[in-house]
């Protein structure tokens, strides 16, 4: 009786100091701000500016484990989260968690772009499906940079791919180090653009190895930041 009384007073404790949450933030930021489109963010290794006129990006399978170790699935398999529209950056949770862990996937499966399911927020109409090759874009950057000889100075990159070799879905898991804290879900566009090298790299518009290579750096950049 004592054993048990003890472990009712330790799960409670745990319960009442770590930080629930209804919802998970998807940050964007640039040298540790907030990152907006059509700004104006500095870049030392163009020694120019740079503008981000879209970022959108597929999360599926989103997985959240609590400080209890439950397992919670989120009901919607495929999530597009476009930094355009606010309201997709904010990822609704089931119920409040004290998150311990996240594991999910950068980008759509091989199952879901074989059988072209089309609806919601895998519609076309979003701009993320190649009618062209039959695929969906796992994640799309696109911006300027006046330095750039390419038309209108654009940089784009539209990385997708489902078939091998040219696989692009990565899958991430992100541990919370501090259960008492909400945290946010963070990618760091700054380290994106100081680890390519613009000037020769700055349009990917189908499946490759340089698009393989680009999954593995954005997939990398994904961080659980207390609030």
């Amino acid at each position: 009786m004592k054993r048990l009384s003890v472990f009712i007073f330790t799960f409670f404790s745990i319960q009442c100091i770590s930080a629930q949450q209804s919802q998970l933030d998807v940050k964007f930021i640039y040298n540790g701000n907030l990152l907006n489109l059509d700004k104006n963010y500095y870049n030392p290794q163009v020694k120019d500016s740079v503008v981000f006129n879209a970022i959108k990006c597929y999360f599926s399978e989103i997985v959240i484990t609590d400080i209890t170790n439950q397992r919670i699935t989120l009901d919607t398999k495929h999530m597009l989260v476009d930094l355009e529209h606010p309201r997709s950056c904010s990822i609704q949770l089931p119920k409040n968690i004290a998150i311990a862990s996240i594991d999910m996937t950068v980008g759509v499966d091989s199952t879901t772009n074989a059988d072209a399911v089309m609806s919601g927020d895998l519609d076309p109409i979003n701009g993320m499906y190649w009618a062209w090759q039959s695929g969906f874009i796992n994640w799309k950057i696109e911006g300027k940079c006046s330095s750039l000889a390419t038309r209108n100075h654009v940089f784009q990159y539209h990385i997708g791919g489902f078939l091998p070799p040219f696989q692009t879905t990565r899958f991430v898991s992100l541990k919370n180090t501090d259960p008492n804290q909400t945290v946010s879900l963070v990618i760091d566009l700054s380290v994106f653009m100081s680890k390519i090298n613009l000037m020769e790299v700055n349009e990917v518009m189908s499946p490759s190895q340089t698009g393989m290579e680009l999954a593995d750096l954005f997939s990398s950049l994904f961080l659980l930041v207390h609030e």
